[in-house]
């Protein structure tokens, strides 16, 4: 009677025991696919300028820029120009500054596009870079390099602006224009160019980096 008491005991208990590891072994899965559920939708990337202009209408080799107001972190993953002919050379310069200290901001620079090293998508030229995380604030977005041959669009010569999509992280504010050398532009413009883009991603908690550390893998989703 106690022989068949400890083997009903024991049999009990490894049970339990199966059934508690199953228990954290579902937990465990469900978590993940929240984390991976949050990650599709906190990294969607946006672009956050598009544009309808073929044709360029000003040929300003100075620094043309336009205010950005981030509301909420970010992290920009490509950096962009506008194309207005496809068969012309394309050397264009593109910069973020810091709108308060009109440096550069930190942990960033210069960036070049040509068509060696970028990709056409949407009348705008890219290249990824390192993510740069920029923090609430505002900025100035720059670009520079455009004359004869790959002209930018300028709204106070004809056709309409950009389209803007920032989500709930980034509205735009006024346009700047600036020196022949890429630079923060000083002078304000109440015309908006076709100039500089970006292509951004919120920056949460549940962001790719946190889900990498627990699973080795990102997902990133584009949305223009």
């Amino acid at each position: 009677m106690n022989g068949q008491a400890n083997t009903d005991l024991h049999a009990f208990l490894f049970h339990s025991n199966h059934l508690e590891m199953n228990i954290k072994i579902c937990a465990s899965v469900l978590s993940i696919m929240i984390s991976v559920s949050n990650l599709l939708i906190a990294d969607e990337e946006l672009t956050l300028f598009s544009s309808s202009l073929h044709e360029g209408n000003q040929s300003y080799t100075g620094s043309l820029g336009r205010v950005l107001e981030i509301k909420e972190k970010i992290k920009v993953m490509e950096i962009g120009a506008f194309e207005s002919n496809p068969n012309g050379p394309f050397s264009i310069k593109v910069a973020i500054y810091d709108n308060n200290t009109k440096d550069l901001v930190s942990g960033s620079k210069i960036f070049s596009i040509n068509r060696e090293n970028s990709k056409w998508r949407k009348q705008f030229r890219f290249i990824k870079i390192e993510p740069l995380s920029l923090s609430p604030g505002s900025y100035m977005l720059v670009a520079q390099g455009y004359n004869n041959d790959q002209q930018n669009g300028n709204t106070g010569l004809g056709g309409s602006g950009p389209g803007v999509n920032g989500g709930d992280c980034i509205s735009v504010g006024a346009s700047a224009f600036g020196a022949e050398s890429i630079s923060y532009p000083n002078s304000p413009d109440g015309n908006v160019y076709h100039a500089a883009n970006i292509v951004f991603v919120k920056e949460t908690e549940s962001s790719s980096d946190s889900f990498k550390e627990k699973t080795g893998s990102s997902i990133i989703r584009r949305r223009n």
